[in-house]
């Protein structure tokens, strides 16, 4: 069974994460899947981290399936 979050939690992920990606920013490695991805999601590799910059708990919590 797969462990999922607390809302509380994932926002405390955020509450640090976020801070530290806008000083040091994000390494993003360039693989196929990774491409096949984004473009799965529509955006383009220069928008990766404006969607980053809004993710909220609910987009964490709202996606997991409990199996």
């Amino acid at each position: 069974m797969k462990k999922i979050e607390t809302r509380e939690h994932v926002q405390a992920f955020l509450n640090s994460f976020l801070p530290k990606f806008d000083i040091w920013g994000i390494f993003f490695i360039d693989r196929k899947k990774n491409d096949e991805a984004i473009a799965a999601l529509g955006i383009t590799p220069a928008q990766r981290e404006n969607v980053i910059r809004k993710i909220e708990p609910d987009d964490y919590i709202e996606t997991i399936v409990d199996k």
